[in-house]
């Protein structure tokens, strides 16, 4: 009897998730050739097509120009894999209702240890056929089979070329022996030029000489996929989810009652989180009108807050050119993005402003995109422009202090702005700068940065003399120059001094 008889596991592969899931957020017609693309290779690329496109002879990893020559009514989506991620892992919390543990295998399939389950459902038959209906009228296209080991139901189920492959206990060999080697994974190729196509060819063969050509981890797969040795089903860990939802008994479109609605859920969610120890980055508001329309507005916070009125502040400007339209009958808040709290002391009778840093900051990255807010770090470099660093405001490592200047360095810095010397001296005694004739007064230098000689950057490669200059109308100036002796020397002004 094979060690892997008592125990039963259920692949389930969402043959277009992609595809599916464009579909049902865009409500596409299933009529209609449909493709999700990439970039790959240079170029954009068919990936997950629906059936009317494969119907039309296209293919995954077509390029999307020749696709849409041959089919000119061709619609198509980017791929957004952090979507997918998302849905797959809501798929993963709806599959709980079939079995205890359930494994995530990205970016397409879940792997359901069903052992001891069926009969709750009529048997295993039965319990195959609901798990798909269900699938299907959420949308998603599906393909499943169930054996004794996992290796063995993710071959039946994504080379058998059946929509429902069942492997009776103990009969999983006789099931897969006619599969393509490519069932076992990345050496199936190796595998075809030694004149193997199936995986009756390989088991033929005897194991020694196949862990000695290809490794151990062919046999272990090969003994899996034909039910000699089973891998447990390692569950993945369900993700905890925040949200809160209000529905009305009749129909609300007054801003303030939109804002009390939304007070209610903000509250919700923030007792959740500051129960777990952590706060919210950011948060998604769904509205369902009164016509069965539907609108999505999303803020985010500078730093993981709890702090309710901090984040109705950030709603505020965003409500106010909500459309109600016929009225709102359903508000649903998510949190989609949390991270732990940071515990900050507070000293007696310290009081919380308003107009906090991090208020500043999230109203400023609603409003232009928190990529375009950011903070300097220092780092590590010693020449002139390379010792700071910019990071996005709003996460980013915690900013260290400060190191003090060897010499007083300038209030702001330049990229070079050419000087034209007018006359002798180090630095020269009279300069063209923007435009304008200035005269030297007094100067102090020269100091010699030495070139970051480890740096791939063309910039960081070139030693430079640096004199701090004040002119005879009171300019202070910071002056640089390559150490190259002669007249030939290329002056420019690289900040100005305090």
């Amino acid at each position: 009897m094979s060690r892997g008889v008592g125990k039963r596991a259920l692949y389930l592969w969402f043959l277009r998730l992609a595809a599916d899931q464009a579909a049902r957020r865009d409500g596409l017609d299933p009529a209609e050739p449909f493709a999700v693309v990439a970039e790959a290779k240079n170029a954009l690329r068919l990936q997950v097509l629906n059936r009317a496109a494969e119907a039309a002879g296209l293919f995954a990893g077509m390029p999307l120009a020749d696709a849409r020559a041959a089919v000119p009514g061709l619609l198509s989506r980017v791929r957004d894999e952090a979507r997918e991620e998302r849905l797959l892992a809501a798929l993963h919390r709806w599959a709980h209702r079939y079995a205890p543990f359930i494994a995530v295998e990205a970016p397409d399939a879940l792997v359901l240890d069903i052992s001891g389950c069926a009969h709750l459902f009529g048997g295993e038959e039965a319990m195959v056929e609901k798990l798909r209906a269900e699938a299907e009228d959420l949308g998603f296209e599906t393909r499943a089979a169930l054996a004794d080991t996992k290796g063995a139901a993710r071959a039946l189920a994504r080379f058998g070329g059946k929509t429902v492959e069942i492997s009776p206990p103990g009969k999983a060999l006789q099931m897969i022996r006619s599969l393509p080697v490519a069932a076992l994974g990345a050496d199936a190729q190796a595998l075809r030029r030694l004149g193997l196509k199936t995986l009756g060819d390989v088991a033929r063969l005897p194991a020694s000489e196949l862990t000695k050509r290809f490794g151990a981890g062919l046999s272990r797969r090969l003994e899996e996929a034909f039910g000699r040795s089973a891998t447990p089903v390692a569950p993945t860990a369900v993700k905890k989810r925040y949200s809160a939802r209000l529905s009305f008994p009749e129909p609300i479109g007054l801003t303030d009652d939109v804002m009390e609605g939304l007070k209610r859920l903000v509250t919700a969610v923030a007792e959740k989180l500051e129960e777990d120890g952590h706060g919210v980055t950011a948060l998604e508001l769904i509205i369902q009108r009164a016509d069965n329309s539907s609108e999505i507005t999303s803020i985010g916070m500078a730093r993981p807050s709890v702090d309710v009125a901090a984040m109705m502040r950030q709603w505020t400007p965003i409500l106010d050119r909500l459309d109600a339209g016929f009225g709102i009958d359903v508000m649903r808040l998510i949190v989609r993005a949390h991270a732990p709290l940071e515990v900050k002391q507070s000293a007696i009778g310290e009081m919380t402003s308003k107009g906090s840093i991090e208020d500043l900051i999230g109203m400023l990255g609603n409003r232009l995109g928190f990529d375009r807010i950011t903070r300097p770090l220092p780092a590590e470099s010693h020449m002139p422009g390379f010792n700071e660093a910019r990071v996005p405001a709003v996460s980013g490592p915690k900013p260290p202090a400060w190191p003090k200047p060897e010499a007083p360095g300038p209030l702001r810095l330049f990229r070079g702005q050419p000087v034209e010397p007018l006359g002798p001296g180090r630095p020269p005694e009279r300069f063209r700068w923007r435009g304008k004739t200035y005269g030297l007064k007094r100067s102090e230098g020269p100091r010699r940065v030495l070139p970051e000689w480890w740096q791939d950057d063309p910039a960081r490669l070139e030693a430079r003399d640096y004199w701090r200059i004040e002119t005879e109308s009171g300019e202070r100036l910071w002056l640089g120059a390559d150490p190259a002796p002669g007249s030939e020397r290329h002056w420019s002004v690289y900040g100005e001094m305090p």
